[in-house]
């Protein structure tokens, strides 16, 4: 439940199925029966309310450092600035036209409108939706932009030749701008964006229709309330809205806005469902989801990917900041494995950007490509490294320095990520108030008998932590940790919890791409967080190896945790650790430099209760690594080869778990499986350690 959302009257409808603007947190009012549909007033988020906005710990611009407005930005054009230029229709279908926008290119410079050229494509969405439950767009027709402008020619979708939706009046397309600009001496890209719209033929021709521009997004289902689930969109223009479920017999509605969060309750358990959204005229196509079993019961089928964000090969391998063509496919290929939801362990997309729009966008990007899962059933991610949104200041001689954009709650990294998903906001709470937030970056959440623990190790960046306090990658504070044993803890006296998967981005021990950065750092443990004490940076007790080390002895304390889950480093391994694997202690700093595993200094394995698999998937479309040696996987290979295992095939994880065991399966990109744990839990048994 989240109290950024403006909480009003809970209604009864039919199934006693109740609408709320957003997640609550405090108890229900009881239901009101009511003979009608009802709506409900607030849909659209409200301004955060509470304390202003603490000053970032140090400002560089107080030491006359000059601001970079405009960096790491993947996408000029925003989908804002899309949906205006496709604003009207003539004759034959819609017009494209950005010349009267205000538009500046990347850098940040002022383009003029009437210099862009290119090619618009289009199609419709769903493609052939009577057929197929995943939903995808499929493109028919093109356009050429001159000068800013085209026409984009609907009325010949309609024709009996390409009318494959038999469309009659009204339908949704996918559109796709691939865009450049004139300019001296070389013309430049100014990139390609998809967008979803709406339209509606007339008697007078056609023009645009009230569209839905992201959704409907199944979330919030989960099997300690089996029975709620919300479904949001967004619109691209402010209406009342509704979600119609089973063909009519209830319907759920909420107040003029647009972004809407609908709250279904009083569902069944393990039950498929079938809605669509009504705003108006608009009516969308029907999707079908399933509310989770019970705690503790059922099968369950469940996939995990990580870094989809751009890879190299241009086209939908880079659009709008991520690889699309790669993550397309692997969401589809979980959902054909039947998973019941989809998870993601960050670097969604590019990021790094310091304009709130691109990030936004980019964010955009991602939830449309998953979106033919996501309208059926949950996903899930964690905060990457590359989930960034930043202020950046140029440093003479040197890489500019970047920090977390603040103010922090409304425009930090964390922040922004919150407000563009929906999440669970069950995270612990900051030891300082003054940082950024930890909802719905960091949260558990159960479907049957496996529990989700998420955790933010991508919290609060800044380059030079020590300069400006915040965090290198892989850093994790104390009151997380605290937070995860004690979902531990409680996990392991639940009788409904059998496995337990953590996820988070940074792997807790890298083998390929990131032994320089995420939680290892070549053995160097004067890598830490700085905070504000007596109003300056000042570094954490415990460097990043101790914590680490703390976080691995958490984990092995647990009797069900079946795998920790990473990504980062773009490429898929498995690594058991138990406490004969090599990983480091403090203790083996024989000089006494902070740093471990140096020239004769000896690594230690850590005293661990269980053994755990350690499982990285970042292959969903970022450029590939190959592997590295680390103590860890070069002792596997000598002792015991089974215990390891490197790819860096793009990839997908699908987990299936029951009350016998939970097994891993692992895809390439085609649909070939190339690795798998017949029993992830096999390891937590004395014979099967690997002496």
């Amino acid at each position: 439940m989240n109290v950024r959302y403006s909480l009003s009257l809970l209604v009864t409808v039919v199934l006693m199925l109740v609408v709320s603007c957003g997640r609550q947190r405090e108890p229900e009012e009881p239901a009101v029966e009511l003979p009608e549909p009802v709506v409900e007033a607030g849909a659209e988020e409200l301004e955060v309310t509470g304390p202003p906005s603490p000053e970032v710990l140090a400002d560089p611009s107080e030491e006359g450092l000059r601001e970079i407005t405009h960096r790491g930005v993947r996408n000029a054009l925003h989908v804002e600035d899309l949906h205006a230029a496709l604003s009207e229709g003539y004759e034959n279908g819609l017009l494209f036209d950005l010349t009267g926008l205000e538009l500046t290119d990347a850098n940040g410079e002022v383009i003029d409108a009437s210099s862009v050229y290119g090619r618009i494509y289009f199609g419709p969405y769903p493609f052939e939706a009577e057929e197929t439950d995943f939903s995808h767009g499929r493109m028919r027709k093109s356009a050429v932009v001159d000068g800013g402008r085209t026409r984009l020619n609907i009325a010949s979708l309609l024709s009996d030749k390409y009318n494959a939706e038999e469309w009659t009046d009204r339908g949704r397309l996918m559109v796709r701008a691939d865009l450049f600009v004139e300019s001296p001496g070389r013309d430049a890209r100014l990139g390609t964006y998809d967008l979803l719209a709406g339209f509606l033929r007339t008697n007078d021709g056609f023009e645009k229709a009230h569209s839905l521009v992201e959704g409907p997004f199944v979330s919030m289902a989960g099997s300690t309330d089996p029975g709620s689930v919300t479904i949001w969109f967004t619109l691209d223009r402010e209406s009342a809205a509704a979600v119609v479920l089973n063909d009519g017999e209830s319907i759920v509605g909420s107040a003029p806005a647009r972004r809407h969060y609908v709250q279904l309750k009083a569902l069944q358990a393990d039950t498929e469902y079938e809605y669509h959204v009504r705003a108006g005229e608009l009516e969308s196509d029907n999707h079908r989801f399933r509310t989770p079993p019970a705690a503790g019961e059922g099968e369950v089928v469940f996939a995990y990917v990580g870094d989809s964000r751009e890879g190299v090969g241009g086209g939908e391998m880079t659009l709008m900041g991520l690889n699309h063509q790669s993550l397309s496919r692997l969401v589809s290929l979980a959902r054909s494995h039947g998973a019941s939801f989809f998870l993601q362990g960050g670097d969604l997309v590019n990021g790094y950007t310091t304009v709130p729009e691109d990030f936004r966008t980019q964010l955009w990007a991602w939830k449309y490509t998953v979106g033919g899962f996501w309208h059926q059933a949950p996903v899930l991610t964690a905060m990457g490294n590359h989930e960034a949104l930043l202020r950046a200041f140029s440093v003479e001689d040197g890489d500019p320095l970047e920090m977390d954009r603040w103010p922090y709650r409304t425009e930090s990294a964390e922040a922004v990520f919150a407000d563009e998903l929906v999440q669970p906001t069950n995270g612990p709470q900051p030891s300082d108030p003054q940082r950024p937030t930890y909802s719905e970056n960091v949260f558990s959440w159960q479907w049957g008998p496996v529990l989700i623990i998420a955790y933010n190790d991508n919290y609060w960046y800044a380059s030079d932590p020590t300069r400006l306090g915040g965090c290198p990658e892989g850093y994790v504070f104390a009151e997380q940790l605290d937070w995860i044993k004690g979902q531990l803890e409680a996990a392991e006296e639940d009788e409904t919890v059998k496995y337990v998967l953590l996820m988070a981005q940074e792997p807790v021990f890298p083998c390929g791409g990131h032994i320089s950065d995420a939680m290892w750092y070549h053995g160097n443990n004067n890598v830490r967080a700085y905070v504000a004490r007596n109003g300056e940076p000042s570094p954490e007790p415990k460097g990043i190896i101790e914590m680490r080390n703390e976080l691995a002895r958490i984990i092995s304390a647990s009797s069900k945790v079946a795998a920790v889950l990473g990504s980062d480093e773009h490429a898929y391994y498995r690594i058991l650790i138990n406490d004969s694997v090599p990983t480091g202690l403090m203790a083996d700093d024989a000089d006494g430099d902070g740093i471990i595993g140096e020239t004769e200094e000896e690594v230690s394995p850590l005293p661990l209760a269980h053994p755990t698999w350690y499982v990285t998937s970042g292959g969903a479309g970022a450029p590939y690594y190959a592997e590295e040696d680390t103590p860890w996987n070069s002792y596997w290979k000598r002792v015991n080869p089974d215990n390891y295992y490197f790819s860096s095939q793009e990839n997908v994880l699908v987990f299936r778990a029951d009350s016998d065991g939970i097994s891993l399966d692992v895809y390439n990109s085609w649909g070939e499986r190339f690795d798998g744990v017949h029993d992830l839990m096999e390891a937590k048994r004395p014979q099967s350690e690997g002496r």
